[in-house]
């Protein structure tokens, strides 16, 4: 495994359930990329820092590294989806009740 193939484990939902895989990922990462920027199309590039000492030390450090706003590590593409959506049926359901049991 080299170091995109580890990183790649960050953004694909399937590493997480690989533990052997995403554990081998992140070891190497430890050793060789500690401090790894991960750049994927579908998500805003960030930061995976895989050592525990490096994440404490940031963490006591707001002065110098920037914790708000945070931003999402999501698709840069959204999909409206689930109680957004006005022709969900149970978007549908969930009004009719909620006026049904407000009066």
């Amino acid at each position: 495994m080299d170091i995109a193939a580890a990183a790649s484990v960050f953004t694909d939902p399937r590493a997480y359930a690989d533990d052997a895989r995403f554990h081998a990922a992140a070891a190497l990462l430890r050793r060789e990329s500690p401090v790894h920027l991960v750049e994927h199309e579908k998500f805003h590039p960030f930061y995976a820092i895989t050592k525990h000492e490096d994440v404490m030390s940031i963490s006591r450090a707001s002065d110098i590294w920037l914790n708000a706003p945070a931003r999402r590590s999501a698709p840069s593409r959204r999909t409206r989806i689930g109680r957004t959506s006005r022709s969900a049926p149970w978007s549908r359901w969930t009004t009719r009740t909620t006026r049904s049991t407000a009066t």
